[in-house]
């Protein structure tokens, strides 16, 4: 099964987001996903599969800490790190793509890894989003790739210095810098749908993962 196999089943669920932020024409921005009303059902939906494979990952033998573990410590900066570098194969696999759908539906996948480096962070991180997103306009508006990816490589080295094996901290993590580098990730990604198309393509790909986990995929 995959994201085309749902598709006929989503414009319902779309067409419960209000109106005004479901437009057909209009391109999908970041100050959009970050909206309450997009962002908080899109995200009750990814951590619903996030914890649903993270069962499943469990039952295989993969052990995870009790949640939710935080991104300043050792395990928690190890699990964002895999997160990032599996969204990081969902970028190249997009750029690699040869037709817009099929670059959309791994720009999903991307995402999708992307959110759920959500859940390691501090509760009130989306009011720091916010506050983090009228100095970063440079960055969410990058139209290369490669630019995106340069940030992320940056963010991993700086921020990301809990190291599994060292006795003490190299340097505390970088909020600001990891908060700027989530907003370059997303704004690309927003950047390449339609406010409808996005949803369209997140309800049905989510829609595959939900199979997915209840038919043990």
């Amino acid at each position: 099964m995959n994201i085309h196999d749902f598709h006929h089943d989503t414009q319902e669920k779309v067409d419960r987001f209000p109106e005004a932020l479901r437009k057909t024409h209009i391109r999908a921005s970041l100050e959009w996903l970050l909206s309450p009303e997009i962002w908080d059902p899109i995200l009750a939906l990814r951590r619903e599969t996030f914890m649903g494979f993270l069962k499943i990952e469990e039952s295989h033998g993969v052990t995870h800490n009790p949640r939710p573990l935080a991104i300043f410590t050792r395990k928690g900066q190890e699990e964002v790190r895999g997160l990032l570098f599996r969204s990081l194969e969902e970028f190249w696999e997009s750029a690699d793509s040869n037709t817009p759908e099929h670059e959309k539906e791994e720009l999903i996948d991307a995402i999708n890894y992307l959110m759920a480096t959500c859940f390691y962070l501090p509760e009130n991180y989306p009011k720091e989003l916010l506050k983090v997103l009228p100095g970063k306009r440079p960055l969410v508006t990058l139209p290369a790739l490669p630019s995106v990816l340069d940030i992320l490589m940056r963010t991993l080295e700086v921020s990301f210095r809990a190291r599994p094996w060292q006795e003490t901290l190299q340097s505390e993590f970088k909020t600001h810098e990891y908060y700027g580098m989530l907003l370059a990730f997303l704004g690309y990604i927003v950047s390449r749908f339609t406010q409808r198309e996005f949803l369209e393509y997140f309800i049905a790909k989510n829609a595959v993962l939900e199979f997915r986990i209840r038919s043990h995929y």
